[in-house]
């Protein structure tokens, strides 16, 4: 019979196995937001729902969630597209932290046990790592939603943080997926300069915090 140990590192295995294989032998020029375009429009009044189930699996195939969103602009416009990339974003982040959370958490947490302090960090400032995490755009989306899983945060503060950390991101990459056809447009410009200011945020919120407290 398997125990829930064995299932676990089976899965994993599978997972990972998966992954690497789609990493190694995709064919990235083709990985594109104008060939996810295509493909998803080629389903017609089903494209939206397609393009959310690859959301949904991409946390498993190792697959960035920018090009995803880029691709949604281009698909669906800005304001639908921000819809369904957040949509489809936070599904595959439920998705990973479920895997990590259900069948790796009881695993990892033995090798954790030496690393009390950040456990206890994601219990007490989990909430604010996590919308922080969330908001900057070149971090691995999904090694963020492993880790949570893996750490005692709890599922509500997961889940609103993700929230709130993904939307600011998902309007301005579809926005910026929307102006591509014209890359001289003042929208290319802005949408472009609002990923620069995701991508300095916490840090420009460090400072203005500390200079707040100065001044008081």
């Amino acid at each position: 019979m398997i125990n829930k140990k064995n299932l676990s590192l089976m899965v994993w295995l599978i997972v990972l196995v998966l992954g690497a294989c789609t990493f190694l032998f995709m064919d990235r020029g083709q990985f594109n937001p104008e060939t996810i375009r295509y493909v998803v429009l080629s389903y017609g009044v089903w494209a939206p729902i397609l393009y959310l189930l690859m959301h949904i699996v991409r946390p498993l195939f190792l697959v960035p969630a920018t090009v995803l969103a880029v691709a949604s602009g281009i698909t669906f416009g800005p304001w639908w597209g921000t819809l369904l990339d957040a949509s489809g974003s936070l599904a595959g982040a439920m998705v990973a932290f479920s895997l990590a959370r259900w069948l790796g958490k009881e695993t990892v947490s033995r090798w954790l046990n030496q690393f009390t302090h950040w456990e206890r960090w994601m219990v007490d400032e989990g909430f604010r790592t996590i919308v922080i995490s969330r908001l900057i755009p070149f971090l691995p989306f999904d090694a963020i939603s492993y880790g949570a899983g893996f750490s005692n945060i709890k599922v509500n503060d997961y889940f609103w943080a993700t929230v709130i950390g993904i939307l600011p991101g998902a309007f301005v990459f579809n926005v910026l997926g929307y102006s591509l056809h014209d890359l001289f447009s003042p929208l290319f410009f802005a949408s472009l300069g609002a990923a620069l200011v995701l991508a300095i945020s916490p840090w420009l919120f460090r400072r203005l915090r500390r200079n707040y407290v100065k001044q008081k």
